[in-house]
């Protein structure tokens, strides 16, 4: 039988189990948030709110343009993607937002870029949710994983490298699922 120890810590309602180190912890949101979000903890000082989130930006060719600016900076490392037939070349400063192609892109050519990005710029991540949080529960308490392990396609996010290594600094561990 699994044994539970729940203390409090900081006024928070703390669960110690074996592998994991779980907490309901105040979140700032006005918006709806899937389980497995990333959270950090606020500058405020007194709630977690979201760390990670996702973008999207269409770019029309000129003939001329070579660099463009995403609508986002501090952009997660290897999460760029696309969801038109660009195949130039391309090269992102992630910390800008800033994709530079090799070629400028033709009038007729249209690239639509999807990213994550950190909404923080301390790029922190403290914590992951264990439950979807509604718009009703605006700065409720909800479960997250402060410690501990998950399979990275729980995620609702992919994670990248970068992201992996940034969660592995808070002891939170993303492995991969064994496959049968």
């Amino acid at each position: 039988m699994k044994k539970i120890i729940f203390i409090i810590v900081f006024g928070l309602i703390v669960s110690l189990g074996f592998a994991n180190f779980t907490a309901l912890v105040p979140v700032a949101t006005s918006t709806a948030l899937p389980a497995y979000s990333y959270l950090y903890f606020s500058t405020n000082g007194t709630n977690y709110a979201v760390a990670v989130a996702t973008g999207t930006n269409t770019f029309t060719g000129t003939d001329t343009t070579l660099a463009y600016s995403l609508s986002q900076d501090d952009i997660l490392y290897g999460s760029i993607g696309y969801t038109s037939a660009v195949t130039t070349a391309y090269t992102v400063a992630y910390s800008t937002g800033i994709i530079t192609y090799a070629a400028s892109l033709t009038t007729a050519a249209t690239a639509v870029v999807t990213y994550s990005y950190f909404v923080d710029t301390s790029c922190a991540v403290d914590a992951v949710t264990l439950e979807a949080i509604t718009t009703t529960q605006a700065n409720a308490f909800v479960l997250v994983l402060l410690s501990g392990e998950l399979y990275d396609d729980q995620m609702v996010i992919e994670p990248t490298v970068d992201l992996k290594a940034i969660l592995a600094r808070k002891n939170i561990f993303l492995i991969a699922r064994e496959s049968d």
